[in-house]
Order: structure tokens, then sequence, then C-alpha cells
């Protein structure tokens, strides 16, 4: 490798792919996440932030001011409390099914056809 001033240089024009072999020298990028992949994973997060906004916007939108039929602080987190164990029951029931299934693919229950 070509010496400058001390410091190793880290393009190489002579030598095709010396410099790309010596960025990736630069930094450990094993643990690196496409482009692509981190853009969606970003894009879906800032989705559900909207998404939760206009739900959390429409259950403390002040059509009474004063009203005792407002949702309070305690009512917005039950109804979300509620909403994750009905996803969570929903998702258990395919997960039973998926795994029925898979007893009866694996031979560990015999299956009879009517």
């Amino acid at each position: 490798m070509t010496k400058h001033f001390g410091n190793p240089v880290v393009a190489e024009l002579d030598e095709p792919g010396v410099s790309k072999d010596s960025r990736e020298n630069l930094h450990d990028t094993s643990n690196a996440v496409p482009t692509g992949m981190a853009n969606a994973k970003h894009e879906a997060y800032q989705r559900l932030v909207v998404e939760l906004e206009e739900v959390f916007g429409a259950a403390i939108e002040p059509y009474v001011i004063m009203s005792d039929q407002r949702l309070t602080g305690r009512d917005i987190h039950n109804a979300v409390m509620e909403a994750l164990d009905s996803c969570k029951s929903w998702r258990r029931s395919e997960l039973s099914i998926l795994e029925d299934f898979e007893s009866y693919a694996s031979g560990s229950r015999p299956v009879y056809l009517d």
C-alpha cells in the first residue's frame, strides 16, 4: 500500500480493487443493514407514528370540553392494552391451527379421512 505523509492511501488508481479492499478495512461492516431494508423499517415506523397520532387524536378530541364522556388517559391505556390482548389472542389461535397441522404433517397424530 502506498504511504503518503505517514498515512495509508485509501485509493490506488493503478491497482483495481485495492481501493475497495482498503475502504472495507477502515471499519467493520459485518453488521451493516442494506439501505433498502433500513428505509423500509423507518418508513413503517413513521406510518405507525402517524396512525397512532390519528387514533390518539380522535380518542381525545374535545367534542364537549368538560364532558364526562371524554376518554381519560386511563381509558386510552386500557383500550390499547385490550387491543394488544385481542391481537395476541388472534395470533395464538392462528398458531394453534399451524401447530395442529404440524402434528398431523409430522405423523405424531394420525389423520383420519372422512
